[in-house]
């Protein structure tokens, strides 16, 4: 009778340990991908801002063009 017990508890124990692993498991990778998620939001946000950095530039320098040609 206490080995039967003892058994079931043991299984219990296995199928809660499971349980917490994919879960843990789970809550890694939703992490891991939000992480991945904010680097390449901050990659093309720099692009982006190099970007417009550049065709400001640009249109500053065409416009001192213009006014040097006048």
């Amino acid at each position: 009778m206490l080995s039967m017990y003892s058994m079931k508890f043991r299984m219990l124990a296995l199928a809660g340990l499971c349980l917490v692993t994919t879960l843990a498991s789970v809550v890694a990778l939703n992490v891991y991908q939000g992480k991945v998620s904010s680097d390449e939001i901050r990659t093309q946000s720099s692009v982006l801002l190099e970007v417009a950095a550049r065709d400001q530039l640009i249109g500053n320098g065409k416009a001192q063009q213009a006014r040097i040609e006048k």
